[in-house]
């Protein structure tokens, strides 16, 4: 199973989010087009663990969403912060990929920065 990372993207303006939502939000890498985004191989137990907390997510987030007559709560907002930060540590410990050329271009780089540096 091949996983590209999670969306560090802010919940839709009717949902309240967390200051340290927001925060953590700020301070995850950058997703430009210069900067690679990792790819990772899940196993098995890995694999079920994002797609239940990224269900878990999603209906939390959808059935608070559309409630006219209750508005959020705080802790609404918490358990979804709770579940994306289990999503993103469980994402961060599958196996990354490097693709090869990658690997042959660090090579390269390290062995021609330790050649010039002698």
């Amino acid at each position: 199973m091949y996983l590209v990372s999670p969306s560090h993207q802010p919940l839709g303006s009717s949902f309240p989010i967390a200051p340290s939502m927001l925060a953590a939000n700020r301070n995850a890498p950058p997703h430009s087009l210069g900067q690679h985004q990792p790819r990772r191989r899940a196993n098995l137990q890995q694999g079920r663990a994002l797609e239940i907390l990224g269900h878990a997510i999603e209906y939390l987030i959808d059935s608070r969403m559309f409630l006219i007559h209750e508005p959020a709560t705080p802790a609404d907002a918490q358990a979804t912060q709770i579940l994306m930060q289990l999503n993103r540590q469980i994402f961060s410990e599958c196996t990354e990929i490097v693709p090869t050329y990658r690997r042959l271009r660090n090579w390269l780089h390290a062995y021609v920065h330790v050649t010039h540096s002698r």
